[in-house]
């Protein structure tokens, strides 16, 4: 009951009636105003959001329906840029992960720890025609970091260019840290 008194407050629900006494009655129209709110709070829309998609002219179905495609849109971009941030966040600690049991396990030559990881992250991103020759163009640059050699910056870049536009800004922070070792 407080949820639903803070979202008619809110003016998430716009066709809310009142009984002379001052109860809302809910017809039909208010509970299906309700799953949407409920599918749109699930998805992480922000109540903001939802208000303004909410307080559209109903008698243009057509306008609703593009107004409401268009917030599930921006909220899957969130989304998936959150997930790419976590997803990076994890391949550090793999990368970390490594990197300490190669100290613990005693290993003295100089190696790019999370190789297997870094690959495997990187060649999710590429454009799948392009996964062989990103593979092998970081075995290349693990090879040249591996001898203590300055990393050839033309192949980094020409494996960023192999990456899906969504993931290049990620995968040039990881050939960064590549880089950094």
């Amino acid at each position: 009951s407080d949820t639903i008194r803070y979202y008619d407050k809110a003016g998430l629900l716009p066709h809310l009636k009142r009984s002379a006494n001052g109860y809302r009655y809910f017809d039909q129209t208010d509970l299906n105003d309700l799953r949407t709110i409920q599918c749109f709070r699930d998805i992480g829309v922000s109540v903001e959001e939802i208000a303004d998609i909410m307080q559209k002219d109903n008698d243009d179905v057509q306008a609703d329906v593009k107004a409401r495609q268009a917030a599930v849109a921006l909220q899957r971009r969130r989304l998936e840029q959150q997930r790419d941030q976590i997803d990076l966040a994890l391949l550090m600690i793999d990368i970390k992960n490594d990197h300490y049991n190669a100290v613990l396990s005693g290993q003295t030559h100089h190696t790019v720890a999370g190789q297997q990881a870094i690959t495997d992250y990187v060649c999710q991103r590429a454009n799948p025609l392009a996964v062989d020759a990103v593979r092998q163009q970081l075995g290349v640059l693990f090879d040249q970091q591996s001898r203590g050699e300055p990393l050839d910056s033309v192949r980094i870049d020409h494996i960023i260019e192999q990456i899906q536009p969504r993931f290049q800004d990620a995968v040039a922070t990881v050939t960064q840290w590549v880089t950094n070792f």
